[in-house]
This record gives structure tokens, C-alpha cells and sequence, in this order.
């Protein structure tokens, strides 16, 4: 009986992880957002009257001082509410005028003030980032690693011109050890010519290996075609799973990981027929690529090679500051690009916007990977947050509201009051029509994948 118990409980915590780990994730973002306006605000001595993690009706809290602290039934999101944050608030049902605010209330402080308070949820959301990415190249990330087995070799590069033929195992480069992967190309590194040693059909033999020039290297190493499935991706919505052997892609025979890139990169846009095999039973999914022009500017259908082994890579301090620095830099201006492709038409929002859902999932499937891949995903969503606040020009996020008091500063005037309000009515507005967009996206896309199951 106990062990039945046992059991059961095993399952219900196994079952409730991806919300768990959802809320881990939101909770830490969400908190570190608003503790940034809120220290800002008291720093400032600005008077902060409620810090609620969640919107909505408050489920617990308590009061100290002139704040009251608590929780809020809807989970996604929170705020900082501060005395006289409001250019609609009202005194004896009259609109306050500018001078009625007091240097304790948000809108009676300086524009530099303002500005400063407002980008300071941000500009924390993004520090966290870097401390999370730190942390976690300092502690090492775990990668895929494999035997290494020549898969392929592209016509016309130089790994075709060195000799190496598909099949070949790489025994050592310049004789050392390079029996896996990870191995072979960390002995690599940035060397222009080496010497592989490579055993084929039996026999042991080395090629001279001359990388000075402009052509590409094109060895493609031997992975099997299970594949790792992306949330949110097309072949995600076609119901490819995590862990699916694919054995066929239109008809071709499937032997290796990079056959299946082969017919996505021929595909030009039209439907793939995958046969996969799933504990033990074969099933076709049919999935239709995506053009990603932001980043590789191919069409792709959001899988990888799931690998068969792994290592564990740490980075020295020096290192893993840098990286920790980069990642959030170049994040921030990848959203730049994307968004400026969407608002030019030529990247599809539907296949590029996820929604609370999305993240969810997200965060459920980092979860089951560890602790070291849920922090990172935090890490991911801590800075996707701060930038997108300071990137949107909509005045009720961030960027928008430091837009009005910069203004605001440079006419060496407060922003009439009638002003600020239509401006955040229509903020509100636009942030409510994404909210709903981006909710009937992900559900969308919840009962698209749970038809293809």
C-alpha cells in the first residue's frame, strides 16, 4: 500500500514539474523586475504603496510601513504600485493638476527621477542575466558529445580534398587522442593545418589537414536521427516527440542526423513527411517548414540531434564573465532584429512570438533536462524581459514611459497629465490586444500539437 502511495505521489510530483519549474521561472523574473522599481522608488523617496507578485485580487499579504506586500491570484506578472504614479487619479472628483503632487509621490518627482525609476525593473531583469549566465558557465554546461565517425562530407570543401570519406573514424588530430567529438574539436581549435589520424575499413592512415583557405571544412560528424524537439517549432505543432527515430523524410531512407538536414534544406518551404519510430511503432507526421530570416535564413522545422552521450564543460572566471556579458548583448539585439523584420512583414509573427503557454512548456522541458538548463532558461527569460520593456516603445511598458519623461526633459516641462493618460489608455490597449494575441496563439498551438498526438 505504501508503495502504491509512494508511487502515486512520484507521479503527481513528476506530473506537476513543468508547472513548478514554470513558476520558479516567472517568479524569479517577475520578482527581480519589480524589486528593481521598488528600490529605485524608496531610493528616490518616492512612497511605494503595494509590491504584488501576480495580478488581480490579492490572495496573501501583509502591510509594513506605508507598503503592503502580497500575493495576487493571477500568477503572470506583477507591479509596483507608488503614491501618485497615476495622472488619472483624482481629488474630489477633480483631475489633480501637476503642481498638487508632493516629492513623495511618483509624479512629483524630476523627469531624471522618473526615468531612473522606470529603468531600473529593466536594467535588473538584465543584470540578472548576466549573474545566471555567469553562474552557470562557471559551473559548466552540459553538451552533446558522440564517437567520432565521419557522417558526411560536403563536395567541395576541404575536408573532401584532405581524403576523408564518410565512415572514417577520427582516431587523433596531431596525435592526440580525438575519439569523441567534443575531444576532436577541442584539439582542433583554431589550428590552420593538422595532421588526422583516421582508421578506415580496418586500416590506420593519416591526412594532411590545410584550413588557410576560403572554403568551408564541411566534415559533418555521424549522430543518430533521434531527434530533440523544440517547443513551439513546426515539427513541435506536427506532434514530434523527444526521442523520435526518424527512419524516412519524404521517401528518402533516413541512416544518420544529417540526411535529415539535407531534405529540410532542399525543401524550399514545402511539406516534409517524417516515418518516425516511437517505442517501437511507426507513425508519419507531416510538418511544414518555417523561413527563419533572422538568424540562419533557411527554412527549418525546429529539431535536433538528441545525443546519444554526454560531457560537462566549465569555463574559467575570466571566460564566463565575458560569455555572461556577450549572451544578453546579443540576445537584446536579435529581438531588435526580429521585431524590425516582423514590423517589415518579413518574418511570420505567428511562427515567432510565444506566449505564457509557450514558456511554460518551455520551463517543464528545461526542468526535466536539470537544474543547470532550468536556470539557464531563466536566465533567458530574465533578459528577453528586460530588453523587450526597454525596446517597445508602448508608454505603459518601460521604454515607452522613459520615451515620455525624456521628452518631458527635454522641453524642461512635465507632459500635460490629459496627455500621459491618453497615452497610457492606448499603451493598455495595445499591450491587451498582444496578451490576447499571444494567449490564442499558444492555445492554438496547445490544441494543434494535442490533435497530431
Amino acid at each position: 500500500m505504501s508503495g502504491n502511495l509512494m508511487q502515486s505521489l512520484g507521479l503527481l510530483v513528476s506530473g506537476a514539474l513543468p508547472y513548478i519549474a514554470a513558476l520558479f521561472a516567472f517568479g524569479v523574473v517577475v520578482f527581480v523586475h519589480e524589486a528593481g522599481h521598488f528600490l529605485a522608488a524608496k531610493l528616490m523617496g518616492v512612497r511605494v504603496l503595494k509590491f504584488s507578485l501576480g495580478w488581480g485580487g490579492k490572495l496573501i499579504g501583509f502591510k509594513r510601513g506605508h507598503t503592503e506586500y502580497m500575493l495576487s491570484w493571477f500568477p503572470l506578472g506583477g507591479y509596483v504600485k507608488m503614491a501618485g504614479d497615476e495622472p488619472s487619479e483624482e481629488i474630489n472628483n477633480t483631475l489633480r493638476r501637476k503642481d498638487t503632487f508632493e516629492k513623495y509621490e511618483f509624479l512629483g518627482q524630476p523627469w531624471w527621477s522618473k526615468i531612473f525609476i522606470t529603468f531600473a525593473g529593466s536594467f535588473v531583469n538584465l543584470v540578472l542575466g548576466v549573474i545566471i549566465f555567469f553562474l552557470v558557465f562557471l559551473s559548466g554546461i552540459q553538451y552533446g558529445t558522440g564517437p567520432s565517425v565521419v557522417g558526411s562530407v560536403e563536395k567541395g570543401s576541404i575536408a573532401e580534398q584532405s581524403g576523408f570519406k564518410k565512415g572514417d573514424t577520427i582516431v587523433a588530430i596531431d596525435g592526440k587522442p580525438a575519439e569523441l567529438t567534443h575531444k576532436l574539436y577541442d584539439e582542433i581549435g583554431d589550428k590552420k593545418a593538422f595532421t588526422a589520424e583516421i582508421e578506415r575499413a580496418g586500416q590506420k592512415k593519416d591526412l594532411k589537414v590545410d584550413l588557410s583557405g576560403n572554403k568551408p571544412f564541411g566534415l559533418i560528424m555521424f549522430m543518430p536521427a533521434l531527434v530533440e524537439v523544440s517547443v513551439g517549432t513546426p515539427a513541435y505543432k506536427a506532434g514530434l516527440k523527444n526521442g523520435d527515430l526518424v527512419l524516412k523524410a519524404n521517401k528518402k531512407e533516413i541512416t544518420q542526423f544529417a540526411d535529415i538536414y539535407d531534405v529540410v534544406g532542399s525543401c524550399e518551404g514545402r511539406d516534409i513527411v517524417f516515418l518516425v519510430s516511437r517505442a517501437g511503432k511507426q507513425q508519419y507526421r507531416t510538418v511544414t517548414p518555417v523561413k527563419d530570416n533572422i538568424i540562419s535564413k533557411r527554412f527549418m522545422v525546429g529539431i535536433s540531434a538528441k545525443p546519444v552521450m554526454f560531457y560537462k564543460k566549465s569555463y574559467g572566471l575570466k571566460d564566463s564573465f565575458l560569455m555572461a556579458v556577450e549572451k544578453p548583448v546579443s540576445l537584446t539585439l536579435l529581438q531588435v532584429k526580429a521585431l524590425w523584420l516582423m514590423a517589415k512583414g518579413k518574418q511570420s509573427v505567428k511562427d515567432s512570438v510565444g506566449g505564457p503557454i509557450m514558456m511554460f512548456q518551455m520551463a517543464g522541458d528545461a526542468a526535466e533536462k536539470g537544474i543547470t538548463q532550468l536556470l539557464f532558461l531563466t536566465a533567458l527569460l530574465s533578459t528577453i524581459v528586460g530588453a523587450l520593456n526597454l525596446i517597445l516603445p508602448i508608454p505603459v511598458l518601460d521604454g515607452g514611459v522613459i520615451l515620455i519623461y525624456l521628452f518631458e526633459g527635454i522641453i524642461r516641462r512635465p507632459v500635460p497629465l490629459k496627455t500621459q493618460m491618453a497615452l497610457m489608455y492606448a499603451g493598455w490597449a495595445v499591450v491587451l490586444v498582444m496578451i490576447i494575441g499571444v494567449f490564442s496563439l499558444d492555445i492554438f498551438n496547445m490544441i494543434l500539437r494535442t490533435i497530431n498526438r
